[in-house]
């Protein structure tokens, strides 16, 4: 085990296991321990115990911590898009910040689809009942044997269901055009080579790319299951010198393809329900065209280390 010199400047930001002083030691010296309460640790390392005066020392050490960022998590009506979000979920637990890493980074695999469709009986119907009766989301109209379920109406746009079918949303706009919105099979992320992550908190610098683009992260596709896409990333951890400690209070997400085109999922609805109860039709477990709903997101695994100061 590597002992802890706290003259040695090799050390003065190194990760390492310190000897404390066992209780043997603390019996001898007749020092009494205070009874501190800690919060949970936020990685593996364990912050060093707190020690009375008389016998400390100053010490500077590196904590990890690991986190997962979740576009579920974002504000959609700012942020509709999860191929481009800002988190802001940093508190006073991230300050001097050193080391940022991403190590995984799950994608949506499918996009959907807008189709100008012939109005039949459904659209009949619907449109003469909305034009007749009060609608609310999540409400459900039963006509013979077909229930319809409203997923929004927003604006006189009109977004239902049929039957429970969440794999197809059927709208009618204002200007009483008839689609239908869908998962495109087309349309496949792992199908690009690789993908460019742009955090410009966090970008590096020089950037080495010979079409002259910057980029933070080299995000190279693998494979895909059950409509999520699943990438590993190819740049290095970003270790902030000494005087550039940052204090993150926010971090930006920008994806784009191995061209350089920014991500999206077209057709979202940004004024879908709020409501996060699955048996709602209308929320993001059931309404495709909800920006929140669970084939639509991004998951992304960070690990950081923090300057931490403490007593020995």
């Amino acid at each position: 085990m590597q002992v802890y010199n706290p003259n040695n400047p090799v050390y003065k930001y190194k990760s390492v296991k310190t000897n404390l002083p066992d209780n043997n030691h603390v019996e001898q010296n007749k020092v009494t321990l205070e009874k501190k309460e800690f919060p949970d640790s936020y990685g593996l390392y364990i912050q060093p115990p707190q020690y009375n005066p008389g016998i400390q020392k100053p010490i500077t050490y590196l904590q990890y911590v690991s986190f997962t960022i979740d576009t579920n998590d974002r504000d959609y009506s700012k942020y509709p898009n999860p191929f481009s979000f800002v988190t802001n979920i940093f508190t006073e637990h991230f300050k001097n910040i050193k080391i940022f890493q991403i190590f995984y980074i799950t994608l949506p695999q499918l996009n959907l689809i807008k189709v100008p469709i012939t109005k039949d009986s459904n659209y009949t119907f619907m449109l003469n009942y909305i034009q007749n009766n009060p609608i609310t989301n999540n409400q459900s109209i039963i006509n013979e044997a077909t229930t319809y379920t409203i997923c929004n109406y927003y604006n006189n746009e009109l977004n239902f269901i049929i039957n429970g079918n969440i794999s197809f949303v059927y709208s009618i706009d204002k200007n009483l055009n008839y689609y239908s919105y869908g998962f495109s099979g087309k349309y496949k992320l792992n199908a690009n080579p690789y993908l460019r992550l742009v955090i410009p908190e966090v970008i590096y610098s020089p950037i080495l790319a010979t079409d002259g683009k910057q980029f933070t992260y080299f995000v190279r596709m693998s494979r895909a299951r059950n409509n999520i896409a699943y990438a590993s990333v190819r740049s290095p951890t970003k270790v902030f010198k000494e005087q550039t400690l940052l204090n993150f209070e926010k971090l930006t997400f920008k994806f784009y393809d191995s061209t350089n085109l920014p991500l999206t999922i077209d057709n979202l609805d940004q004024y879908a329900d709020p409501n996060d109860d699955p048996t709602n039709m209308s929320s993001k477990y059931n309404y495709i065209r909800h920006p929140l709903f669970y084939y639509h997101q991004i998951n992304i695994g960070v690990r950081i280390g923090i300057i931490r100061n403490s007593l020995k």
